[in-house]
């Protein structure tokens, strides 16, 4: 049994005899050797993705940081970030929620999260809802979900008491 480390290769069949060709070197394979080849290619690739993967910094966050800068840049009030990462089947890495005292202020918050991500790495939210209203704002960033409340109606759903198993984060209000 033998590994190749193959980036390029061309497989060619003649007659039940499979050919690889890696640059100018031809190697020829019996059928059960060529199974043993596209394992280790796998195997390759899939070492390859995840020693990449290792070296990502966690964009999630950063972004936390982010959102919360400009959650505090228009004095949102009792910030709270639910930490879900260990949440086997949650739907995103955080949920970040805060409340306003009234509609132009949960604009505002959202519009100054907007803002600052944006001018931090260029991301828009995926999906927005709730602007017209302004009673809770949502913005969708897919690993973290900001929710901007006014205050009646953060203390009516109670959002932070849905993920008893999340950590819960006080953030200090500047």
């Amino acid at each position: 049994m033998f590994y190749l480390h193959i980036q390029v290769f061309v497989i060619l069949c003649f007659y039940g005899v499979y050919v690889v060709k890696k640059y100018s070197l031809i190697i020829a394979f019996y059928t059960a050797d060529l199974l043993q080849l596209f394992i280790t290619f796998a195997n390759y690739k899939y070492n390859y993705l995840m020693a990449k993967r290792k070296k990502k910094v966690d964009t999630s966050d950063f972004l936390t940081e982010i959102i919360i800068k400009g959650i505090q840049e228009k004095k949102g009030k009792k910030i709270v970030s639910l930490n879900l990462k260990n949440i086997q089947y949650a739907v995103t890495d955080y949920f970040i929620v805060c409340h306003g005292t009234s509609t132009t202020q949960v604009q505002a918050i959202a519009k100054s999260i907007e803002d600052e991500v944006r001018k931090a790495i260029g991301l828009k939210p995926w999906h927005v809802e709730g602007f017209q209203n302004a009673e809770w704002i949502l913005l969708d960033y897919f690993n973290v979900v900001v929710h901007v409340f006014q205050e009646n109606t953060r203390n009516f759903y109670q959002i932070e008491n849905l993920w008893a198993d999340a950590e819960i984060i006080q953030i200090e209000e500047n």
